[in-house]
């Protein structure tokens, strides 16, 4: 794995882990980060992959999966969240 591909993996796990935090706080934000970042990642990181010759179906198959998984319960939480009335 080059340095590029290494930092691009790690910043692209950071900003998981920062949309996972703001999903349990439960801001709105959020939902929307968890529903548009994913899919970029999977993007990205299958384009650095084949670029790289080091793409391997299994484990994109198994990212992609993931980010799918990440993307519906997002989904979710925004219609959810969207139908819930106003409190105040």
């Amino acid at each position: 794995m080059t340095t590029p591909v290494l930092v691009a993996d790690v910043l692209i796990g950071l900003t998981y882990v920062a949309t996972g935090v703001g999903l349990l706080i439960g801001k709105r934000l959020f939902s929307y980060l968890g529903a548009i970042l994913p899919p970029t990642g999977a993007v990205l990181g299958t384009y650095i992959y084949i670029i790289e010759e080091q793409f391997n179906l299994a484990q994109t198959s198994v990212a992609v999966a993931i980010d799918v998984i990440v993307v519906l319960c997002c989904g979710f939480l925004i219609l959810q969240k969207k139908s819930q009335p106003i409190q105040q």
